[in-house]
């Protein structure tokens, strides 16, 4: 997946930036005939893609990095954790990206984050999804998405096919947006004081359907395992497939506690860095 999303953005932004400095006749001689340029703006920031072809056209740039473009998290209060207390919104801009936060009252998009919303999200109201807060024709490089902790309480098989389902909704309206990389997370999972082991256990197979099968042919969508890092992985311990001991705040509150969220915030910000960059 590390290729598929570097070969992506490597793709779209020689694209946008070649619209945006050149003419069309200049646009096909560099894809292919240069197959290589180095695109920055005045101030020496690489120039935001800008991509009428879909993100097509099989260029390979290198680029340095993620300096300059735009990335919206969609969340509630636990992922409120992984930026604020995690500090994961000052790393992802200390990368050089531009973060903007969508959640509780801020419109269907922010309210709405239970995987039987994200069908809705994407498909009546992606326009909003993608543009809200930015400048007029601007879209987001990077929308990350997410549901809270209570959806880790899958309590049949049937619920986790649907899940499974809601998600296959999203992944069919992704792949006729080829200009933004999405990034679903696994859900994150409940203290054991308010799961059963079967739920969890459906939790875990969830995120390994995520993160596994259901990315793994698309260049813009790449799943990140949030439920692995925050759950425990000893099948012999109270905490199997439940948010950690060392995570937990309180064992009746299933938010993360602050070693949780920085720990997140480390691996996620490392991780999105590494799957631009290669």
């Amino acid at each position: 997946m590390c290729n598929l999303a570097s070969q992506y953005f490597l793709q779209i932004t020689e694209a946008r930036c070649v619209m945006r400095r050149y003419t069309i006749t200049l646009l096909f001689i560099t894809l292919f005939i240069l197959s290589c340029v180095c695109c920055t703006s005045s101030n020496g920031t690489p120039v935001k893609p800008e991509d009428d072809t879909g993100g097509a056209g099989g260029a390979n740039l290198p680029i340095d990095s993620v300096d300059g473009l735009t990335f919206l998290f969609i969340h509630h209060s636990t992922g409120e954790g992984f930026l604020i207390e995690g500090g994961m919104w000052d790393m992802l801009e200390d990368a050089g990206l531009e973060v903007h936060s969508r959640t509780y009252d801020d419109g269907w998009v922010g309210d709405n984050t239970d995987p039987e919303h994200f069908p809705v999200t994407f498909t009546e109201h992606y326009d909003d999804m993608v543009t809200w807060e930015l400048s007029s024709g601007e879209q987001y490089d990077f929308v990350a998405f997410k549901s809270c902790f209570p959806a880790s309480s899958i309590e049949s098989d049937a619920m986790l096919e649907d899940y499974k389902d809601y998600y296959r909704t999203v992944r069919d309206v992704v792949r006729q947006h080829p200009e933004t990389l999405f990034i679903p997370f696994s859900t994150p999972p409940l203290v054991p004081e308010y799961t059963e082991p079967a739920d969890s256990a459906r939790a875990r197979e969830f995120a390994n359907w995520l993160t596994g099968e259901y990315d793994d042919d698309d260049a813009n969508l790449v799943a990140f395992d949030l439920f692995d890092i925050l759950a425990g992985d000893n099948p012999s311990s109270g905490d199997y497939n439940c948010l950690r001991y060392e995570y937990q705040a309180d064992p009746y509150d299933s938010h993360p506690n602050e070693l949780a969220n920085e720990t997140v915030a480390e691996e996620f910000t490392s991780w999105l860095v590494g799957e631009v960059e290669g």
